[in-house]
């Protein structure tokens, strides 16, 4: 979700939010590339997101869960009898 930052030291800064593996992530979205999140639900008031403490690595989160997502993937291919995607 994006959510506009307040503030005059945030004009025309958003936040995009997402959830991932049950952690809260998000990361400050210039006006310049608002345009690259035009399919990120939008919502016009200010949402208090979770933050993400600065001593967590978001990136590192982020490659944790895909590769959780690629293990389900793996696992359900194979209870069904089909082999796992490349």
């Amino acid at each position: 979700m994006l959510t506009p930052l307040t503030g005059p030291e945030h004009e025309g800064t958003h936040r995009l939010c997402l959830i991932a593996g049950g952690w809260h992530l998000s990361w400050h979205i210039p006006p310049a590339d608002l345009a690259l999140f035009a399919h990120v639900p939008f919502r016009a008031e200010s949402v208090d997101a979770h933050p993400v403490p600065d001593a967590v690595d978001q990136g590192a989160l982020i490659r944790r869960h895909v590769r959780l997502l690629a293990m389900e993937g793996a696992v359900q291919a194979g209870l069904a009898g089909l082999a796992p995607a490349p």
